[in-house]
């Protein structure tokens, strides 16, 4: 473990002034507070809001104390940006993967920084064999854990999943090769519960110096609406659409998550409808776009660029840094409040008033695999923010004037400002949602191709049945012959389960499930589609 008995140590003026004038930053209280606990010995959890500079906690050391910081990175993304930073200031900086050509020099201990995935620094036995090494031994500084909300998420899997990325787990491996070296985690937000998972998973010593920021973010008033199962998108979305139409350029940025590639790629289809393939005002960003894309789109959003309507998945809430941005949307629940407090923590950075609109369904299948009190602070009647902060056990304070609170706390404020209640203009087309989506996106289906369904689906049904049942087994799951055959029909725009759920009369959401994988096995394309973009193939594995 990460000695405890040296003596706390400060950082002097000489070293701030350092620090200071390499990175171009005024240093605070908690950044000196954690590079004291590093100089210490100590092992560090920094847990602040994005755009706080937690990072400087690692990245100031080799002023310091020359030596090496290996850094565990969970997005080839992330690496990229951090060693691109790192060597316009001057430091010899790298990630595993970047050139064969700099191999030598990392098993020499020639850079500083050294970013790798786990896949490869703990996974690898070449990697890991240079860690032990005498050149390792004797130089390194610390052991860095960043975005390390990503041990848990991705490390462990849910409830009868298997996990995403299970070298994540063992990250903790690394500390038994250095048990002397301090080890750095950092995320921008993590409940306590999670904060504890993460610190026994990455074996942090009892002494740790845990620095900790309230996610709640007063800049940002919550706004849930509950759209219909049967929503129609062009309807859902309509005040975004008319606004870029009108504004174009001018207006407001906003970043649009969902859950799947395929939300996406349907929602992208609604504006390529409407403004056509080449317009350069609306993107999208997902682990399958190309990789010229991806780097385009995150050099426009580190600037007011162009683009402002950002469509993506969770892998967009990671390695990409928004500027000039106020306005996030979630159009679809992830799963854990952790990955909301992230995405959320995007709009809003500059410290001016944001929006974050929550669009949600009710369906129990859909909500079901969702933080419970993520649930009820998208469908609770009382103030969003009380429940977000209760689920984090941070201090609630009330904001002022309360119309900038939630949209619950607006219909309760009587400011007088000419403002108030400054609803969300999402409030007023979602209302007017009754018909249908046509769906945007369609397979090509051959005559083969349904009677291979047809059959499946049939052989499927007679698997539900039951002879002991005095019910009706059609009534018990909906899935009679007149019904195969409408799916049969519609099967070149069925892609999810919701699509079944919304398109025909079927109430068990696991039964819409495997009918949907039942069409997978016969296309083979709604697997890709339906990604949960905690997906990254933009790693280092």
């Amino acid at each position: 473990m990460a000695s405890s008995s040296k003596s706390e140590e400060m950082l002097n003026d000489e070293s701030k002034k350092k620090i200071s004038d390499v990175f171009k930053v005024d240093l605070r209280e908690n950044q000196v507070r954690g590079i004291e606990a590093v100089m210490a010995g100590k092992d560090v959890f920094v847990g602040t809001r994005t755009g706080s500079g937690k990072s400087l906690v690692y990245e100031s050391i080799p002023i310091i104390k020359p030596g090496i910081i290996v850094i565990v990175a969970p997005l080839l993304s992330i690496m990229k940006e951090q060693v691109e930073k790192l060597s316009s200031l001057g430091f010899k900086a790298t990630h595993i993967g970047k050139d064969d050509a700099e191999n030598e020099g990392i098993e020499k201990g020639k850079y500083s920084f050294l970013f790798g995935s786990p896949e490869k620094l703990v996974g690898e036995t070449k990697w890991r064999e240079m860690l032990q090494s005498n050149v390792y031994k004797s130089k390194l500084q610390l052991l860095v854990v960043d975005e390390a909300h990503t041990v848990t998420l991705w490390g462990f899997g849910r409830e009868g999943e298997e996990p995403f990325r299970e070298w994540f787990s063992k990250i903790g491996e690394l500390r038994s090769l250095f048990p002397n070296i301090p080890v750095v985690a950092l995320t921008a937000t993590s409940s306590t519960s999670q904060r504890k998972k993460i610190m026994n998973s990455l074996c942090f010593d009892k002494h740790a110096i845990i620095i900790s920021e309230s996610p709640n973010r007063e800049n940002i008033k919550m706004t849930s609406i509950q759209v219909p199962n049967n929503e129609n998108l062009q309807i859902t979305f309509s005040w975004m659409i008319q606004g870029l139409q009108e504004k174009k350029e001018k207006f407001p940025r906003h970043l649009v998550f969902c859950e799947t590639i395929l939300t996406v790629s349907k929602l992208y289809s609604v504006f390529m409808d409407t403004f056509g393939r080449n317009c350069p005002y609306y993107n999208m960003f997902h682990s399958k776009t190309k990789e010229t894309v991806k780097d385009e789109i995150r050099k426009d959003m580190a600037k007011d660029g162009v683009i402002r309507v950002l469509i993506c998945t969770n892998f967009a809430g990671m390695g990409v840094n928004y500027s000039f941005l106020s306005n996030v949307i979630h159009y679809e629940l992830p799963h854990e409040m952790d990955t909301f407090v992230q995405q959320m923590g995007r709009a809003g950075r500059d410290g001016h008033f944001s929006h974050e609109l929550i669009l949600f369904k009710v369906h129990k299948g859909m909500l079901k695999k969702i933080d419970p009190e993520l649930v009820q602070l998208a469908k609770d009647s009382q103030c969003r923010r009380k429940i977000f902060c209760n689920s984090y056990a941070c201090s609630f304070q009330e904001v002022v004037p309360i119309h900038k609170c939630c949209n619950i706390c607006e219909k309760n404020c009587s400011c007088g400002e000419e403002t108030c209640p400054e609803a969300h203009p999402a409030t007023k087309s979602t209302s007017q949602c009754s018909c249908l989506s046509p769906n945007l996106l369609e397979r090509s289906v051959t005559h083969g191709d349904r009677m291979f369904l047809r059959e499946k689906l049939i052989a499927y049904k007679f698997s539900l049945c039951d002879s002991t049942n005095l019910i009706s087994n059609n009534l018990l799951h909906g899935l009679t012959d007149k019904l195969i055959e409408d799916i049969v029909g519609k099967s070149n725009v069925l892609f999810t389960a919701a699509d079944i759920i919304n398109s025909f009369p079927i109430w068990d959401y696991e039964v819409a499930e495997k009918i949907c994988s039942i069409i997978n096995e016969v296309f083979g394309d709604t697997e890709m589609y339906n990604i949960s973009d905690s997906d990254a193939s933009d790693l280092e594995s």
